[in-house]
């Protein structure tokens, strides 16, 4: 082959240019740096975990977090938000995915905050303004006590998407892969999620990413 009879470090600066090519290629879309969608503005509590008596299983312990979404678009939107939290062990929870209603209950009576949904009851029309602003909790059951991070990554608040085009690894066929805006935070877990009590986690970043 031809490459074969080039000089070693002409051949060695190739390799490198076409490294580099391949993975920047593989990054995933960044979002606007200026919102070219509209965009909620999201005010997101610490990240806690609390031990809950739950139905057939006494004493669980869950993650959960508090935030405040408030519209100062242009437009009344609908508000249909997702949480996902994630493990660097490859554990992922979707938001009140195996969360029995009585364990939000009890969270909501401990938070004392009459202003606080649940996730079913955000889902509607956010009409504009400070005055319509709302409170939600998320809570997710916790699937690995020793996982030393959690990401949690937050959806429907903005209207930016992008689509990307991957190869199918079943049938090696291309197929197209729509995106949102999407804030990730980070956290960063101290020791056995058990020792953690009520007290903040960690959070270690917060950006807007494309996922």
């Amino acid at each position: 082959m031809a490459l074969l009879n080039l000089p070693s470090r002409v051949l060695a600066v190739l390799l490198v240019v076409v490294g580099v090519v391949a993975v920047t290629a593989a990054r995933p879309p960044e979002p606007n740096p200026i919102p070219v969608r509209w965009q909620l503005d999201l005010d997101v509590g610490p990240l806690r975990v609390a031990s809950v008596d739950t139905p057939g299983q006494g004493p669980t312990l869950y993650y959960y977090l508090t935030y405040t979404v408030t519209n100062n678009t242009d437009q009344d939107i609908l508000l249909a938000p997702s949480f996902e939290l994630s493990t660097e062990t490859g554990i992922d929870v979707v938001g009140g995915q195996g969360v029995p209603a009585s364990v939000t209950r009890e969270l909501l009576n401990r938070l004392d905050n009459p202003l606080l949904s649940d996730q079913v009851s955000m889902i509607g029309v956010l009409r504009r303004g400070e005055a319509y602003a709302r409170g939600g909790l998320v809570v997710w059951p916790v699937r690995d006590t020793e996982a030393d991070q959690a990401r949690i990554y937050m959806a429907g608040f903005s209207g930016e998407t992008d689509r990307i085009r991957l190869i199918d690894r079943e049938s090696g066929n291309p197929r197209d892969v729509v995106l949102r805006k999407t804030l990730m935070a980070v956290h960063e877990v101290p020791g056995h999620v058990e020792g953690v009590g009520s007290s903040p986690i960690t959070r270690s970043e917060t950006r807007w990413i494309m996922r």
